[in-house]
């Protein structure tokens, strides 16, 4: 009985969605990508600021969802955001974005890979360059920030410039970290709770701290 109201609630979330979601393909994509509404966006997302482009590699309904619940959490009434003055997202196949989510692409290309599973209260921030790829899972209350948001100078030059984040294949982010400009994760890397990442690590590593610290090496994990 607890899944078929699951279901009929999940049902009802993408009827409602409907305006939203053909408005948003078809500013964005061709219209015969479009009519097959590969993106959804929950009725419950903020769109603001529609410049830039988005490229997508799988055209199938609802293959990218965005706004929706996360890991079987409620979402209540809480909004997301979507922003983008300029750039570029490419969205290379599943991807699937929790409720509350805050996405800013200012001016820089935000790759997402396949099987992208993001938890409720994601923040994406890009002003340079984020690739994530492939079979990547991110808790709740994870942000990820290529720039500082603010310039800061000294002697009439910057000092705090945007730098690319690179986040390999199948990465485990735990929930409240950050992800700050430079970051490198290699593949099957597992991020602890609360962490703070601003360095480069090596693949198969649990990292955890604030700084982020390397834990323990040659580790795997399932999802």
């Amino acid at each position: 009985m607890v899944n078929f109201f699951h279901e009929l609630d999940k049902i009802f979330g993408d009827i409602r969605s409907l305006p939203k979601s053909l408005w948003f393909n078809f500013h964005y994509l061709n219209f015969f990508n479009a009519i097959r509404l590969p993106i959804l966006i929950s009725h419950r997302v903020k769109l603001r600021n529609l410049g830039g482009s988005i490229h997508i590699n799988r055209v199938k309904t609802g293959t990218i969802r965005i706004g929706f619940g996360g890991m079987g959490q409620h979402c209540g009434v809480v909004d997301s955001v979507f922003s983008m003055k300029k750039g570029v997202i490419q969205f290379e196949g599943k991807v699937r974005i929790g409720c509350a989510a805050n996405i800013f692409i200012h001016d820089g290309t935000l790759t997402i890979g396949d099987n992208f599973d993001a938890s409720r209260n994601l923040l994406i921030m890009c002003q340079n360059k984020i690739h994530i790829k492939h079979d990547v899972l991110i808790s709740w209350n994870v942000s990820i920030m290529d720039h500082d948001g603010h310039d800061i100078q000294q002697h009439g030059e910057s000092i705090n410039p945007p730098r690319a984040i690179e986040i390999g294949s199948q990465v485990w982010i735990g929930c409240n970290s950050t992800i700050l400009k430079g970051a490198q994760l290699a593949e099957q890397s597992v991020v602890g709770a609360h962490a703070i990442v601003t360095g480069s690590f090596p693949a198969h590593a649990l990292i955890a701290g604030q700084p982020a610290r390397l834990v323990k090496q040659d580790i795997s994990w399932q999802q």
